[in-house]
């Protein structure tokens, strides 16, 4: 009898199933590490990754290791806990944005459909895994890729959409966004208050009739029709005098800065008369301390001269 023994297969451990998510992790890039200690070096590895689940949720984060799976395992656990919510309206953002993180800045521009991811590097790997189809962003200061895709998730986090916007302002306002190659447009119903205030003025004046605010202008008599079109000339017979009265205060203001340009090229004038003045003046106290000092020179030569013919006709006698 033969011992046969019976070879079994070898058992792979990458061929385990692993529980497989739904989110998009990409590694960025590996760089190594040295850590100079007190007795050397100590070699590490750092891993960028990014991860994102492709439907408005997004992340970066640096995992640091003394080997790279280890190092990568680390960016992957730190990138799931602090995902950050993206606006995505249409398969593009809602807004253009700019997103800085030190000296790297990102402008993030929406797009309409058909147009694609059009970015570089590791902010293109960003805006995929957000789940961005269509955007347009640009690089403006430095070209580090961790720089870079946090400029990226900053600009990102700023994001607002129509709702937000509302609830702030209070009053609803004109927005265009693309939407399933549609370009969808929210304009206002409601008056702004200023239209409001304006309206009131107008009716307590008597220029708006009430007719005219309902609507229904289908219904309205020929008599309505007529007080309505005269409203509307009064309104602009006002808005004439409005104009003039602008015109006038304009011409108003250029006269006063007339006047006053005139006046100080006047004190300008004057100053500098006064100080030709002075100048004349002190040219004129020098001369004079020339021709004293002239003549007490002279004078005292003549004294001089007369001493000496003095003690000349003494000698001689």
């Amino acid at each position: 009898m033969e011992n046969k023994t019976e070879h079994k297969p070898r058992r792979d451990r990458f061929s385990q199933s692993r529980p497989k998510s739904d989110l998009m992790e990409k590694v960025i890039r590996i760089n190594r590490v040295n850590k100079v200690v007190k007795g050397g070096k100590r070699l590490a590895f750092r891993a960028l990754v990014i991860v994102g689940d492709l439907k408005g949720k997004v992340s970066v984060s640096l995992g640091k290791a003394k080997e790279v799976p280890s190092a990568i395992k680390k960016g992957i656990d730190k990138a799931k806990k602090s995902m950050v919510p993206v606006k995505i309206v249409g398969g593009t953002i809602p807004h253009s944005i700019r997103g800085v993180f030190g000296s790297a800045e990102i402008i993030l521009k929406p797009a309409p459909p058909g147009t694609g991811v059009i970015a570089g590097g590791s902010v293109r790997i960003l805006l995929e895994a957000a789940g961005i189809k269509n955007i347009v962003a640009k690089s403006l200061g430095s070209d580090n890729p961790i720089n870079t895709a946090r400029a990226a998730l900053e600009g990102l986090k700023k994001l607002r959409d129509y709702e937000t916007e509302l609830e702030e302002r209070g009053v609803p306002f004109s927005v265009r966004f693309y939407e399933d190659e549609k370009t969808v447009e929210i304009k206002r119903e409601s008056v702004s208050p200023r239209k409001e205030n304006r309206l009131a003025t107008k009716k307590e004046r008597g220029l708006v009739s009430s007719g005219s605010d309902s609507g229904d202008n289908s219904d309205n008599s020929p008599q309505e029709e007529k007080g309505s079109q005269s409203d509307n000339q009064g309104a602009q017979k006002e808005t004439k005098q409005d104009n003039e009265k602008d015109k006038d205060k304009k011409d108003e203001n250029k006269k006063e800065k007339d006047d006053k340009s005139i006046e100080i090229e006047k004190k300008d004038v004057k100053t500098s008369e006064k100080s030709e003045k002075s100048i004349e003046s002190t040219k004129e106290s020098k001369d004079s301390s020339k021709e004293s000092k002239v003549q007490e020179s002279k004078v005292v030569e003549s004294k001089k001269m007369d001493t000496l013919a003095k003690d000349k006709s003494e000698n001689e006698k």
